[in-house]
């Protein structure tokens, strides 16, 4: 994962973040979605055009990020865990691994995770700088 956001903030630097975002979207929506709903593909392509700046600085603040996994075994509450059949940055296999860390509750699956964009709903949803 490192190693490919590491790739990812090479790529937005040698001046090819277009070829970036199709990537991107590869992994943010699912098959599906990408050939089925143009609106929602435009609508997440404009939510990811932003400045070189700003994807690299996305990109490198999730390098940092650490993982949280093990945080889950100490969560007193309960826990619900919610991934799509077609979720690709986080699929029900990385789902099931949270549950065993000790994410309590219940699972949860669906088509996607991303709701107010596959769903259709980006009316609330505003392109900003990141």
């Amino acid at each position: 994962m490192a190693e490919r956001r590491r790739n990812h903030a090479r790529q937005v630097l040698d001046g090819d973040p277009a070829t970036l975002r199709e990537t991107l979207l590869e992994g943010l929506l699912s098959e599906h979605t990408r050939h089925h709903r143009p609106e929602v593909v435009d609508a997440t392509r404009a939510l990811t055009d932003q400045p070189p700046a700003g994807v690299v600085g996305a990109l490198s603040a999730m390098l940092r990020r650490p993982d949280s996994t093990p945080d889950l075994a100490i969560i007193d509450v309960p826990t619900l865990v919610v991934v799509g059949e077609e979720d690709g940055p986080s699929p029900p296999a990385v789902a099931r691994a949270m549950q065993g860390a000790g994410a309590r509750g219940h699972a949860r699956r669906a088509r996607w995770r991303r709701a107010p964009l596959q769903s259709g709903g980006t009316r609330g949803l505003q392109r900003r700088p990141l």
